[in-house]
């Protein structure tokens, strides 16, 4: 095969996006904390930058591994699942906070990012990130009052996310079923 032929598609593979660069586009970390933990880790190989970054006590771990391992995988996927997931699954909010997000939600009818910007939880830049990549149509709606098309766009999301959930249960629990008649018979 014609070397040029390999370059040139070696060259249009899209390589993924690396550790230190995600964390602070999504105004996670900073540039000195990152160039700082690239020093560290010219001098210990070894070590993985977000466990660097970690240890340094500027990042949670779960936020690194998030990143690291699932974020390239769920940017890809068609389907989407609520804001609260993704923060949830990053360590950026606990199930409780998830939880206080969304009863304050249904008093205010302010969207999901704007409250957890509002009790602190997490950066606005953050919640942008994750909306730019996961829920573009979202972002460029108001920041302040959820809109009726953005109302309609989550509603039809989470409609999505039930119906697949229910879809599953009911296809694992026909294959536990069909399970049992094998062994039975």
């Amino acid at each position: 095969m014609n070397n040029s032929l390999v370059e040139k598609k070696t060259f249009k593979k899209k390589s993924k996006p690396k550790l230190g660069a995600l964390l602070r586009k999504a105004g996670l970390v900073s540039e000195l904390q990152v160039r700082i933990a690239l020093e560290h880790q010219k001098k210990f190989p070894h070590l993985r930058l977000g466990d660097i970054l970690a240890e340094q006590g500027w990042i949670d771990p779960r936020t690194c591994d998030f990143f690291a391992t699932k974020w390239d995988r769920f940017i890809r996927l068609e389907y989407r699942k609520p804001l609260g997931y993704y923060l949830l699954e990053a360590g950026l909010l606990e199930k409780s906070d998830v939880e206080d997000i969304l009863s304050e939600q249904q008093r205010q009818q302010y969207r999901f990012g704007k409250i957890a910007v509002m009790k602190g939880h997490v950066k606005p830049s953050t919640v942008d990130f994750f909306l730019k990549y996961l829920f573009p149509e979202e972002l460029a709606a108001s920041s302040e009052q959820r809109t009726l098309k953005s109302l309609l766009e989550s509603q039809r999301r989470q409609h999505k996310y039930f119906s697949e959930a229910r879809r599953r249960s009911k296809s694992s629990t026909q294959r536990l079923e069909a399970c049992r008649l094998k062994r039975s018979t």
